[in-house]
């Protein structure tokens, strides 16, 4: 290699100008991987950091393929490497040129080659321009590759009279980027080394505009390069002059441009910084090239997009960047913790990082003090608010005055809304000077959700103390005036509502920062008050979120808890909060106050007290089992896979989706979300994501559908902690781009599935990849360079394309599936698969019990196998048989699974379609669940040094948008409890401890396997298990278990004394009131299950399969006839007032027998439709099909009806809504439907028609729609005087039919004009009846009517309770003065929707049905995750001897712990 570059000529180039003149031919044409291993001596290690990291955000080129981004990297990666080298000595860069000549003697011969040419003119033009920024230009810059590479790109690439905008806030290193990009040898070729600063920062009126002009010319014609003028002027340019020196202007202007037409400048670049108004730009319109560098967004907006590319920066330095930058002032320190807690809080501002490095490099002990000043938001830096007091100067007096008062009041670095700020600015321009503040770069402007502009205060603004300008009087006013813009001290005083905020100026900001304001403004005595209110703490956490509610009771707790009974109930409120946040996410309509009544610790009491203020709202006590509480954490879609790192942060993949998030799973508001960036093109979702631990960094390997695979270094970037201040914002979402860690030639073809292994002693770890053409192969990870290298390993041939799941086991098998779920093993050392395909179907995952025993975990089995038996033939040893796994659901399988280690014992976590199973390996028997009403779709377990907390589990589902976290623990017998530490509900009430005898893997059915009956008020329950166990529970708590069923129970009821369940065998079983074991059974039927059972009275039994049903008309004697099924399968059965039997069944037909059975008359409709709902109610029955056509038959009328006595089609006037059940009141005067439509994505639109039904005139109207479910709604039911209506699905609400018809009377009296209801809310008659009357107008007077006449008396009604919605009608009725519901009668819902009397959402996704007493104030239920509700009325307005007779009898069920 020829050296003569470096010794003999004296004359000759130095080293960096060299480097610089060749960087382009090594952006082109070389890897820095070929040759950065050999350089390791070479370079520290953050400069090893800095040219290896990744693709910064904000770029163009990520969008393109996996081909143009590993492009990309390389140019950058090449680029950042001769920024390090051009701060080399000579022998560095020798070195250097001796290990390129082995694979780039080309490159090496430009180097060589440098001084055969004459360079001086671009040595002049650095020179200059380095002289412009700063002289310490070359000692500190550090080289910013991501937006170097876009402005070398824009200006190579402008045309002739072409614009570049280089645009950013104040102090993001506008001009050391442009002196960067200006001296890159290629761009100053282009520019044929003529680029000519001009410095605008003082161009504020036409002398000075002419003066700059002048210079240019000056530069034009002359060969010196004078520097020109710098300072600071007013944005607002006085005009006075402007007509004086126009003809100056326009002259120099025309001269200027002449001398640019020549072609010695042709190709110049005319460089204007600090560009503050149009004016100038106006000036210097000129026939060349421009480079605008300016922060004022009028300036940067003001040039056609057609003709100029605007780049804007708007990040500041990456990290490895900042390492740089910090090594330069302070060379290798071994302080990188400290200087990650300066980089968190600076927001990686590039001019205060200079700042602070220059601090630090005359002092370093100033280190913690700079950490304490950013914490704290604001500090004193001379130099630092120097620059901006400079840039503060540009403002008018007035303007900066106005700016300074006004953004001192909010919380630093947070969108303000502008009509708040309006409300404080003092001037009466507010509008117009935000814009101008804005455009100017001193604000930054958001759009909200709710299209609402807003403002936030620049970083460095918001850095600095003006106490000098705002007094601490004028402060204080300031956050007065704001709390008086609120209406907070009014609306506190006044309130009549449990959600105390409700006007329009109550946004995200009012709840976000209203403590904040309050603690400034002096008045904390308000924070009692409304940090304890359960109504503002529901307001907050829907408005912003729970961890931000959390964190201002912890911050300003001293104010909440102000003596030590508060302090009690603010640690309590602290641990209800989480428990509740699930509850408020799936319901807008439940209340927290609502939540919290139903609890008995201090919440409890606290939540009474508050409710007594509202007395009447209808209010609900809770005195049954609830189902295991969790905590969530938010995401934006439901899990796919969940990896969890450490105690406090979680990995999730996201399902149909490429997003993979880095969450914090703590209570730690001030964390950020870290989206990890998939740069491919197109629709991609996540298949699977890996992690591995090398040294202090997680390497995160991610599989997508498209066949690609990406990989992310986790390191500082994942841990972005800020200390919590009440003047900081919560942290934005950060991303991080992928690495190329895999060798190109590897990702070529599409990847179906990857394993890794962890390399043991000096073997190296190993990815294997699996391709879609069955091939294997494998690739070691380098840990010293952090990257993959190619194996020396032969690629495996399984010859099974389409491999979805592969796993490496006892490191000599491979272990694969395809997407058909055929299993095959693969001896590694040949390569052989003795075993061929195996009989199990369906990978989930692989886990190594020992070196020598592995589980096979399959959708519907596990299988077991040695390092042995896995290479030979022979049956599997199941360790889970399909048979098991499947007993108590046949579409039961495991989606995902892990191993634990309790107690001495083995146990495997199983995510399953019915929830989480803690399976015992060595028992094979199940012993605990969890989560029983979830398809879990991906399972995590970490390790805690807590003895009682022994593993946290998250764990997602395919239904919800949360992950699900808990606490693994044992008790003091060492038994595990699935459950998070202090979210289980214990109820405390004045009967005896309620235990349901269930062990912790079994749970409540619910479904319609339970039934409850009140007799005298006291509520009998009987519930199946999932373990097919029967449990009574009697009103004074008391629990007992009947002996197992001959068979899966398929059914249940009682009357009375009677009780009866069904099985899946056909048995019926008779079920003793005084024994624990069967009293009789009797064979119903042989071939089918009996689906349908029901008691009319306790004489009268119906019972039901597939082909026949049985009526029993005496059980005493066991009398009974067989029918046969006018359809596939019984709907319900109703005693009509005669005594007759009416059957129901699905396709709409009936049948009616008398009282022995015998039949009087089938009914068989001509077009079979599937029944929606159903009701029978003074002889009237009411049948809607499911496409919501409305039938009724009038049975007092005729027993044999050929056709319906009215018909309605609903489906004409709501299109696609589809029935789900009816309710209709005793005197048969109000209908509700319960509808529902569907979409591709599922259910939506629920809602509820309550309409007027006039039987004597046939015709219905449409009174009122009633929305508060989200779910299809399962069963509804009127109370006796048809006060209100209760409708089950994924929530119970109580609906006042008063308050619904004054809301829509009110809404009739408002409105001037009467608008025709006809196509809307009224079907008419299939009868002929006068078109006048048909076509009749609702009214108010019609509305009184309607009131007046809902049921006023109770009926004698003789109906048993019906199996769709099963009130129980058993009891003795008892007149009293307004009916037995007549409590309802006075109760209302909030304003805004006061016909919502109360809403109380399950801890599973929904029940079926529910159970009430008379005067409908108890109420039972059981949803389907096994928690069981046992909710009472609390009356308010009841005297003192009544109230404590309620509760007394409320208590009936006795407390209980957690079902699981």
């Amino acid at each position: 290699m020829t050296t003569s570059s470096f010794s003999s000529d004296e004359a000759a180039l130095a080293d960096h100008y060299a480097l610089d003149i060749i960087k382009g031919h090594f952006l082109r044409d070389f890897d820095v991987r070929d040759v950065l291993p050999c350089l390791q001596d070479i370079f520290s290690k953050p400069e090893e950091q800095y040219i290896n990291a990744h693709l910064q955000c904000d770029n163009e080129c990520t969008q393109n393929d996996i081909t143009d981004i590993q492009d990309v990297l390389g140019e950058e990666k090449a680029s950042r490497l001769f920024a390090v080298l051009r701060n080399k000595n000579y022998a560095q860069i020798r070195k250097f040129m001796e290990v390129l000549s082995s694979d780039y003697l080309w490159l090496v011969s430009h180097f060589d080659n440098v001084n055969k040419v004459d360079h001086s003119n671009y040595v002049d033009l650095v020179h200059s321009l380095h002289s412009k920024v700063s002289l310490k230009y070359e000692d500190y810059n550090v080289h910013r590759s991501m937006p170097f590479r876009k402005l070398r790109k824009a200006l190579l690439t402008m045309p002739m009279q072409g614009r570049v905008i280089l645009a950013s806030d104040f102090g993001y290193g506008k001009k050391w980027l442009a002196v960067d990009v200006c001296t890159d040898f290629d761009v100053a070729l282009a520019m044929n080394f003529q680029i000519y600063w001009i410095d605008m920062s003082e161009c504020t009126s036409a002398l000075d505009d002419l003066r700059m002009l002048r210079y240019l010319k000056l530069l034009l014609t002359q060969s010196s390069r004078s520097p020109s003028p710098a300072g600071y002027g007013s944005l607002e340019r006085p005009d006075q002059n402007a007509k004086s020196f126009k003809n100056s202007i326009d002259e120099y202007k025309h001269l200027v441009g002449q001398e640019l037409r020549k072609n010695s400048h042709e190709k110049c670049l005319v460089v204007l910084v600090n560009v503050r108004n149009t004016h100038a730009l106006e000036v210097f319109d000129l026939p060349c090239k421009l480079l605008v560098l300016t922060r004022s967004k009028k300036v940067s907006d003001s040039f056609a997009k057609k003709r100029s590319t605007t780049i804007r920066l708007t990040n500041g330095l990456t990290r490895a960047e900042f390492y740089m930058l910090f090594e330069k002032y302070l060379g290798q320190q071994n302080l990188l913790e400290k200087y990650d807690l300066i980089y968190a809080h600076s927001n990686e501002h590039p001019y205060l990082l200079s700042l602070i490095g220059q601090s630090l490099r005359q002092n370093l002990a100033n280190l913690q003090d700079w950490i304490d000043k950013l914490r704290e938001s604001k500090f004193v830096d001379d130099k630092f608010n120097a620059a901006i007091e400079k840039s503060l100067d540009s403002l008018e007096p007035e303007l900066r005055k106005a700016f300074m008062k006004t953004f001192s009041c909010f919380p630093h670095a947070i969108y303000v809304p502008q009509r708040l700020i309006a409300a404080l600015w003092p001037a009466g321009k507010c509008e117009k000077d935000l814009e101008k503040l804005y455009r100017h770069g001193f604000l930054e402007k958001f759009i909200s959700p709710h299209v609402e502009i807003c403002y936030k205060q620049l970083f460095v603004y918001g850095k600095t103390k003006q106490n000098d300008e705002v007094s601490a009087a004028d402060m204080t006013d300031m956050h007065k005036k704001l709390l008086n813009y609120y209406h907070l001290v009014e609306d506190l005083a006044a309130r009549s509502e449990v959600l105390p905020f409700r006007r329009d100026v109550h946004d995200f900001y009012f709840f976000s920062c209203i403590g904040y304001h309050i603690n400034k403004s002096g008045l904390t005595d308000y924070f009692r008050q409304l940090y304890l209110d359960f109504g503002f703490l529901e307001q907050k956490i829907r408005n912003v979120d729970l961890l931000s509610t959390i964190a201002d009771l912890e911050t300003y707790q001293e104010y909440i808890a102000v003596d030590l009974e508060t302090r009690k109930l603010l640690r309590a409120l602290l641990k209800f909060l989480p428990n509740i946040e699930k509850t408020l996410q799936e319901s807008s309509n439940t209340t927290l106050l609502q939540c919290a009544f139903m609890e008995d610790d201090l919440v409890g009491i606290e939540a009474r007290k508050q409710a007594a203020a509202f007395p009447n709202f209808a209010w609900f006590e809770q005195h049954g089992c609830i189902h295991q509480r969790q905590n969530i954490v938010p995401l934006p879609s439901a899990p796919k896979k969940v990896l969890l790192l450490d105690q406090e942060r979680s990995l999730i993949a996201l399902q149909e989706s490429s997003a993979i998030l880095l969450i914090n799973i703590t209570f730690d508001w001030n964390t950020y979300t870290v989206k990890l960036k998939e740069p491919t093109r197109g629709k991609s979702n996540v298949v699977d994501i890996r992690f591995f631990r090398d040294n202090n960094s997680y390497i995160l390997l991610a599989l997508y559908d498209n066949g690609n695979m990406n990989v992310w270094s986790l390191q500082g970037d994942c841990t972005m902690y800020r200390r919590r201040s009440h003047s900081f914002a919560r942290p934005a979402e950060k991303e991080i781009e992928c690495r190329n860690f895999i060798p190109i030639d590897h990702l070529l073809k599409p990847i179906t599935a990857f394993d890794f292994t962890y390399g043991v002693n000096t073997n190296p770890s190993n990815l294997y990849l699996a391709y879609k053409t069955g091939e294997i192969r494998c690739i070691d990870w380098n840990s010293e360079n952090e990257i993959f290298v190619p194996a020396p390993y032969p690629c495996l041939k399984t010859g099974m394309p389409d491999i979805c799941l592969l796993r490496i086991v006892f490191s000599r098998n491979y272990i694969v599936c395809n997407k058909a779920g055929d299993i095959c093993i693969f001896d590694v050392v040949d390569y052989s698969h003795l075993r061929g395909i195996e009989t199990f179907k369906h990978l989930i995952d692989t886990i190594e019990l020992t070196r020598n025993e592995l589980l096979l975990i399959c959708r519907r089995c596990i299988v077991h196998f040695t390092s042995k038996s896995i290479n030979e033939t022979g049956e599997p040893n199941y360790l889970l048989q399909e048979r098991d796994l499947t007993a108590d659901d046949a579409h039961n399988a495991i989606n995902c699974a892990k191993l634990l280690h309790i107690n001495g014992h083995k146990q495997l976590l199983l995510g399953t379609k019915t929830g989480l199973i803690m399976f015992d390996i060595e028992t094979r028997t199940k012993v605990l669940t969890t989560n029983v009403n979830e398809d879990i779709t991906c399972v995590d377990i970490q390790l805690v040094d807590v003895v009682k907390n022994k593993y946290i589990v998250a764990c997602g589902s395919n239904a919800h948008k949360f992950l699900n976290l808990f606490a693994l623990r044992t008790n003091a017998a060492g038994r595990p409890l699935l459950s998070w530490s202090g979210s289980s509900k214990t109820l405390r009430t004045k009967q005896p401890y309620l235990d349901l005898q269930m062990p912790p893997y079994v749970s409540l059915k619910g479904g319609k396997l339970y039934t409850a009956q009140y007799v005298h008020d006291a509520p009998t329950l009987l519930a199946v298990d999932s373990h097919n166990q029967l449990h009574e529970i009697d009103a004074s708590g008391h629990s007992r278990v009947y002996e197992r069923a001959p068979d899966i129970i398929t059914a249940i009821t009682q009357y009375g004394d009677r009780s009866f369940i069904g099985c899946a065998n056909g048995v019926l079983v008779y079920l003793s009131l005084h024994a624990t074991s069967p009293a009789a059974m009797q064979q119903v039927f042989t071939e089918q299950p009996i689906e349908f059972l029901q008691l009319l009275d306790e004489h009268t039994l119906i019972v039901a399969g597939a082909n026949e049903f049985v009526v029993f008309t005496n059980l005493n004697y066991g009398v009974c006839k067989r029918l046969p099924m006018l359809a596939n399968r019984v709907m319900c059965c109703f005693r009509l007032k005669a005594g007759q039997i009416l059957i129901l069944f699905i396709n709409r037909a009936f049948s009616v027998l008398d009282e022995s059975a015998n039949l009087i008359y089938n009914y068989v409709p001509q077009i079979p439709a599937s029944i929606g709902g159903c009701d029978l109610q003074n002889n009237q029955l009411f049948i809607v099909t499911e496409n919501y056509k409305i039938e009724i038959f009038d049975l007092a009328k005729s027993l044999g009806p050929k056709q319906p006595d009215m018909t309605y089609n609903g489906g004409d006037t709501f299109r696609g809504a589809r029935v789900s059940c009816i309710a209709v009141s005793r005197k048969a005067n109000l209908l509700a439907v319960a509808c529902y439509t569907m979409d591709h994505n599922g259910e939506n639109d629920t809602s509820i028609h309550v309409y007027d039904c006039q039987l004597h005139a046939k015709r219905i109207d449409l009174l009122y729609t009633l929305n508060g479910h989200s779910q299809r709604i399962n069963s509804m039911r009127f109370s006796p005087n048809a006060y209100v209506l209760v409708s089950c699905a994924e929530q119970l609400c109580w609906w006042s039919m008063h308050m619904a018809a004054c809301k829509l009377n009110n809404a009739v009296a408002d409105t001037t004009t009467q608008h025709r209801r006809s196509g809307f809310t009224r079907f008419l008659s299939d009868s002929s009846e006068d078109e006048e009357t048909l076509e009749e107008h609702i009214s108010a007077s019609k509305l009184a009517r309607i009131l007046e006449d809902v049921s006023l008396q109770a009926r004698n009604d003789t109906r048993p309770s019906t199996d769709v919605t099963p009130v129980d009608d058993v009891v003795d009725f008892t007149m009293v003065t307004g009916g037995v519901d007549a409590i309802w009668k006075s109760k209302c819902g909030p304003a805004t929707n006061c016909e919502l009397l109360a809403c109380v959402k399950f801890n599973g996704n929904e029940a079926l049905q529910f159970f009430a007493n008379e005067a409908f104030t108890k109420f039972q239920t059981i949803d389907n995750g096994g928690s069981y509700y046992v909710l009472t009325l609390h009356d308010f307005n009841a005297p003192l001897e009544t109230s404590e007779s309620v509760v007394e009898t409320s208590n009936a069920v006795a407390d209980c712990d957690v079902v699981t």
